[in-house]
Order: C-alpha cells, then structure tokens, then sequence
C-alpha cells in the first residue's frame, strides 16, 4: 500500500515539475543514500525498529518543509 501510494505521489510530483520546467533529481543526496544503505544492511528485528523511525523522521520533516512553503 505504502509503494503505491509513495509511487502516485511521486508520479504526480514529476508532472507537477515537468509542467513548471523543473529537473528533479535521479539520484539520493548522501544523507538519504547513507539511510538507505544503512537499512538494506538489516534484516528481521534489526529493520523493523530502524524503518519506522526513518521514515517518520522524514515526514516530519518533509511536513515542516510544506508549512514553510505555503
């Protein structure tokens, strides 16, 4: 459910930014990259705590973000 809905968002997203002329980027920053790696290195337990933090760091921040911009 939760790619789905990440995945619609992000295809809206592209055409939001291609209708503004904008170029989003193809690859991670190295703060995003260095959490990806460091989740696919766990497993079981090890991820299951980890997940969940990460992503709801993320969204906070992504919310604060949001409330700047409006």
């Amino acid at each position: 459910m939760m790619v789905k809905d990440h995945g619609k968002a992000n295809e809206e997203l592209k055409a939001i930014a291609k209708s503004k002329s904008i170029v989003l980027p193809t690859t991670l920053d190295k703060e995003h990259q260095m959490k990806m790696d460091e989740l696919k290195a766990k497993s079981g337990e090890g991820f299951d705590w980890p997940y969940p933090r990460v992503m709801v760091e993320g969204h906070l921040k992504n919310l604060v973000l949001m409330k700047k911009l409006t």
